[in-house]
């Protein structure tokens, strides 16, 4: 059987959804779906059956404590490509106790973790691998993961799904920059993101950190829900990042895929998000003042970590990082034996193609072009 072979079968980012939210996100044309990557939708339609059943539990039991909930502060955003540092960066600030992060276990249980928080995550620690399969980045249901999932399960509404019907790109990117969308789904997810955070809020009363890539398009929208929010922008090199991503599309990405789409649409796809996100975050970035709002270089930060946010917490305003430097020594300490994913070469046509979508990212930011001829 294909299932037993295909370990994306198992790796469903969006195995969350309910049967309702399924269905909403087939649109009703099952035959979207290709058929030698059907047996992925089985599984999808099987565990929408359980989060079905237990997807109400949170709204009965704690649905006026969510209404009624005040957050603690505007967010912290950390923005920045995917495969630029983020992770690291979300693992670093999050030694400061007086933050709060979504876990992996309330990402990918948004409906129900309040009720079922702790057997979620005694579940999940016994079926997650030790480590992602991209980078060897430690998983676990308590490790900080990106609210952009948690959204996208509560709302039908994220650039993420675009990851499960690849060839129907442009149907979901646009909710990259939640620029040209209706009245209706900019409500419905505004809705869905102030519920998740609200419930964040409820399990652990503190300002919240988030970090999710697709964030770094929304600045001005975020900037309007919270005039008070701070902004950490992480860029890398672009040649690193490209290869990186690819690493993550073979091992994560493409794992999600109900349609079939040939390797160099995929590598074209990874580049027009590049250029579209960077574009989008130049752009409105000069909305936000400089205390709210910093860059800082990936090789900076991999070079000096206690430097880097040292000048994170000064620029913006956080209070005296000393207070807190020795939770991130002895975090750097506990892994100071990771080894980060080696670059490979890349292929002189795709360093064409990189250099002319990411060329605005080479002239803004220093980073030298390697040329072919």
């Amino acid at each position: 059987m294909k299932w037993k072979n295909d370990k994306g079968t198992f790796m469903q980012a969006f195995q969350a959804l309910d049967y309702f939210g399924l269905n909403r996100l087939l649109e009703g044309k099952p035959d979207r779906v290709d058929k030698e990557l059907r047996h992925r939708l089985s599984y999808l339609k099987f565990s929408s059956v359980l989060k079905t059943i237990i997807q109400p539990l949170d709204r009965l039991l704690y649905g006026k404590k969510i209404a009624d909930t005040k957050l603690a502060g505007d967010p912290v955003f950390l923005l920045g490509h995917w495969r630029s540092g983020t992770t690291f960066l979300h693992n670093l600030l999050s030694r400061d106790t007086r933050f709060t992060c979504p876990t992996l276990a309330q990402v990918f249980t948004p409906h129900s973790f309040l009720t079922l928080g702790k057997v979620t995550a005694a579940y999940l620690d016994k079926v997650l691998p030790e480590t992602r399969a991209m980078d060897q980045v430690i998983l676990g249901s308590q490790e900080p993961q990106e609210d952009e999932f948690a959204i996208a399960v509560m709302s039908n509404i994220s650039p993420y799904f675009a990851t499960v019907f690849p060839r129907e790109r442009d149907k979901y990117i646009r909710f990259l920059r939640m620029k040209d969308v209706s009245e209706d789904e900019l409500f419905a997810w505004k809705d869905a993101f102030m519920t998740f955070l609200k419930k964040i809020t409820i399990a652990n009363n503190k300002r919240i950190l988030l970090k999710s890539p697709t964030h770094t398009a929304r600045v001005s929208l975020l900037n309007d829900m919270f005039p008070e929010a701070k902004f950490i922008h992480i860029v890398r090199n672009p040649y690193n990042v490209y290869t990186s991503m690819w690493k993550l599309y073979e091992n994560y990405t493409s794992m999600q895929h109900l349609q079939v789409i040939s390797k160099e649409d995929s590598k074209r796809d990874i580049l027009k998000n590049y250029k579209e996100m960077f574009e989008a975050f130049e752009e409105e970035k000069l909305l936000v003042p400089k205390n709210r709002l910093i860059t800082i270089k990936y090789e900076d930060l991999i070079k000096n970590p206690l430097g880097a946010l040292e000048l994170v917490y000064k620029q913006l305003e956080f209070g005296n990082f000393s207070n807190f430097d020795h939770k991130v020594a002895e975090y750097l300490d506990g892994i100071k034996n990771y080894t980060p994913n080696k670059t490979g070469r890349i292929p002189p046509e795709e360093l064409e193609q990189i250099n002319s979508f990411c060329h605005q990212v080479f002239d803004a930011y220093g980073y030298e072009k390697i040329h072919t001829k």
